[in-house]
């Protein structure tokens, strides 16, 4: 059990923009990917990862045709985590392949120990472009990294968890054939594969300011199109719970406190009037309810709606469905638990424009449709407001998560440190994201919550 979830809505600008070719996250197999399992070998989804096993030693790889125009500047990225086995041999992606003899391929991955490559496989040679050793920037071991391939004007460039490991000239891909790779040598390994996606880069789009010198009318008239029609008011729910009445659950000691920074960094930076926002301590489960139905009553469809909860989660394998704790809940019976799927109907009948959850709790995950961490690209930011939206933020997934919360940390310092505007809620989640993987054992999510009716916009915070 542990602590703290959060529900928000808000509105969000894209400073970069990208144009999607490929995004698979593993949920489903629509995509066809190779499937099967030997005595040698397994490869296959599971549990909504792309997993490649090697049992007995030997190299394996898994492909599909993916067209990209190589004259753009692209990306491909995928995260990439070892389970199990030797730390001396090679995973990672495989590039611009070809099937025809002399086969040849790039290569661009990680060991376990903590040594890169973006190597070029032509005839029987596999030179390493840019190599690697003992970076502090790789997740070791057993562990989960971010892989990033970029081609920039001419130059390949390699990122590790959003740290640049080197560089190299551009050259053509060979074919189109791209997909994931493990090298064993004699040994097991056990590798996951999730958040793959390719894109083109497209040119940064800077931010309009109002107030500037005189310009021309059309400059004016452009930056008028980034404005938002604001009708509505902004809500906000904000819950942290400490104190536990039943001995069985612990106290805990941080969800008061991290509940009244962000109220307190939202009613003083952005369009939340103090009027509009309930901030609860200690609240139980009749408090939360009450409050929950409170805001059914009073929101609109032009409304936002906000809800944070800090405190106790718990999730329950048998019942596939995970809780929050009220402060007076009891360990030996759920009657004062409060369900995940009623949290996702109350979102679904509150009749609001945005809603985000922001949820910094044990198991908080299972809250999700979709677990996607970073969107497609995105209309402007007037657009994305007129779509309705119901999205949540959690610290983790189906695990516990520490009482003191990184999660929490980087959100309200992101806030507070933030200068645009417009800021989405999509957008703010990127910008921590790393940050709290690198410093907890945590790992953040964002999504879409599940059957509440969401419809592709983002909730977007606007700065007074």
């Amino acid at each position: 059990m542990k602590k703290v979830i959060l529900l928000l809505i808000l509105i969000t600008q894209k400073l970069l923009s990208q144009e999607i070719i490929y995004n698979e996250d593993f949920s489903t197999n629509n995509n066809k990917w190779f499937s099967n399992e030997t005595a040698d070998y397994f490869i296959g989804i599971s549990n909504e990862k792309y997993v490649m096993s090697s049992k007995n030693g030997n190299w394996y790889y898994s492909t599909k045709p993916i067209n990209i125009d190589t004259k753009k500047d692209f990306t491909i990225e995928a995260s990439v985590s070892k389970i199990s086995g030797t730390d001396n041999y090679f995973y990672g992606l495989m590039i611009g392949a070809s099937f025809k003899t002399p086969n040849p391929f790039y290569l661009c991955g990680i060991t376990g120990n903590g040594e890169c490559a973006f190597s070029k496989k032509d005839a029987n040679n596999l030179p390493d472009l840019i190599h690697g050793t003992n970076l502090n920037c790789i997740n070791k071991y057993n562990s989960k990294n971010e892989l990033c391939l970029k081609k920039i004007n001419n130059e390949y460039i390699f990122y590790i968890n959003n740290t640049k490991v080197g560089s190299c000239p551009f050259d053509d891909f060979f074919d189109n054939h791209i997909g994931f790779v493990i090298f064993s040598g004699d040994k097991t390994l056990k590798v996951e594969f999730d958040d793959f996606k390719i894109s083109y880069n497209t040119p940064k789009i800077e931010s309009q300011i109002p107030f500037r010198k005189p310009e021309s009318d059309e400059v004016k008239n452009n930056a008028a199109k980034t404005e938002i029609n604001i009708t509505g008011k902004n809500y906000a729910l904000i819950i942290g719970n400490n104190a536990y009445q039943d001995p069985a659950i612990s106290t805990l000691s941080e969800p008061i406190n991290d509940a009244t920074k962000l109220y307190n960094v939202l009613t003083t930076k952005y369009t939340f009037e103090t009027q509009n926002v309930m901030l609860l301590k200690d609240a139980s489960y009749v408090q939360m309810i009450e409050a929950f139905d409170k805001l059914s009553n009073k929101i609109t469809p032009n409304d936002n709606l906000l809800v944070f909860y800090a405190g106790h989660g718990w999730w329950d394998e048998t019942k596939n469905l995970g809780y929050w704790l009220p402060i007076d809940a009891k360990q030996s019976s759920t009657a004062f638990w409060i369900a995940n799927s009623r949290i996702s109907d109350y979102m679904s009948s509150i009749n609001s424009k945005h809603t985000l959850l922001i949820a910094d709790a044990c198991f908080s995950g299972s809250i999700f449709k979709t677990r996607s961490a970073f969107a497609d690209a995105q209309p402007a930011i007037n657009k994305l407001y007129e779509l309705p939206s119901k999205k949540a933020m959690t610290s983790g997934n189906l695990k516990e998560v520490p009482d003191k919360s990184m999660f929490l940390h980087f959100l309200v310092k992101k806030l507070t440190e933030n200068n645009e505007k417009y800021l989405s809620s999509d957008v703010l989640f990127s910008s921590f994201r790393q940050a709290v993987l690198n410093n907890s054992p945590t790992e953040p999510q964002y999504g879409t919550i599940q059957n509440a009716g969401d419809e592709g916009g983002e909730f977007i915070f606007i700065k007074k």
